[in-house]
């Protein structure tokens, strides 16, 4: 009976000795581990051209758009920006998917919901239903899904930066 005993509070302070020094060689919380990266539009005040890119760098008088390499720079000072656009990389793919996902969950349990058909010259079991009706709502709700993905987050800066720097900072770069 000792070694069953034994062996219970081995196998915990196991798991213990070699998981808690991983925690410390990572170094990292996971918040810092994670990219973000923003797609960025520029719009000038006197709408000369949108700029695209990534914002990799917010000033006190200016932003600097950028490809994701920060090869190609651009400098825009806030006096010339009217109003300035972001979308988190690859929403548009997440919505998509999370609306077909959506639409044929909803479409199957509808159908499932329906019950078997009994009586009738054509009869579908509920699982049929389930699938066609599934099946049918998909395509909808990957549209659906994509265009809620498309939204894109609207800063307006109209030539003054009061109060937006901060807002600014959340939308920049990081690796």
């Amino acid at each position: 009976m000792k070694t069953i005993k034994k062996q219970f509070y081995v196998l915990p302070a196991i798991i213990i000795i070699y998981f808690f020094p991983f925690q410390s060689i990572i170094g990292q919380t996971p918040n810092q581990l994670k990219s973000r990266k923003y797609k960025t539009w520029v719009t000038p005040i006197d709408n000369s051209g949108t700029i695209k890119g990534y914002m990799s760098e917010v000033g006190d008088s200016s932003i600097v758009i950028s490809n994701l390499k920060n090869i190609e720079k651009q400098r825009i000072y806030f006096n010339n920006i009217k109003i300035i656009k972001f979308r988190k990389r690859g929403e548009i793919v997440k919505g998509v998917l999370f609306g077909a996902f959506t639409g044929f969950a909803v479409g199957g349990l509808i159908g499932l919901a329906s019950g078997d058909d009994k009586g009738y010259i054509i009869n579908f079991t509920a699982g049929e239903k389930g699938l066609v009706a599934g099946t049918l709502l998909t395509i909808p709700g990957a549209i659906i899904g994509g265009i809620i993905g498309s939204i894109k987050i609207k800063i307006p800066i109209n030539g003054n930066t009061h109060n937006q720097k901060a807002k600014l900072l959340k939308y920049k770069l990081s690796y």
